[in-house]
């Protein structure tokens, strides 16, 4: 008999659950290969900033503009979320999921609300 009511919340759980950590794994993956990118690009960069002789300095600027840029790119890049459901989200299904358990609980049939009552009784 339980197995049938706790079946659909744990269905529902797995609903949720299975795709977005097919979702963060691919979202992890892919921030590490851009991070790894984007840190390859840069030490080129100042690799090549560091190289210019004195004459060169009219070179520097765009230089300088290029690794502002990637430095920004690295910064959004550590920003960007790998969940893909914010903490709304995470909230609304939470109480709609505890809300929903609770309404079940309380509107057991009277045999089933005694034989609940004796279980927890003895825990």
């Amino acid at each position: 008999m339980w197995v049938w009511i706790a079946f659909p919340y744990v269905l529902s759980l797995l609903v949720v659950m299975i795709p977005s950590t097919g979702i963060n794994q691919l979202l992890c993956e892919f921030k590490f290969k851009e991070d790894t990118e984007l840190k390859n690009k840069l030490d080129k960069l100042l690799k090549k900033i560091n190289s210019l002789s004195n004459g060169e300095f009219s070179q520097t600027g765009d230089l300088r503009e290029q690794n502002e840029h990637i430095i920004q790119l690295r910064a959004k890049l550590y920003q960007m979320r790998t969940w893909p459901f914010g903490y709304s989200e995470n909230y609304k299904y939470g109480a709609a999921f505890i809300s929903s358990t609770a309404m079940s609980f309380i509107t057991l049939p009277p045999a089933l609300k005694d034989a609940v009552e004796k279980i927890l009784s003895r825990l």
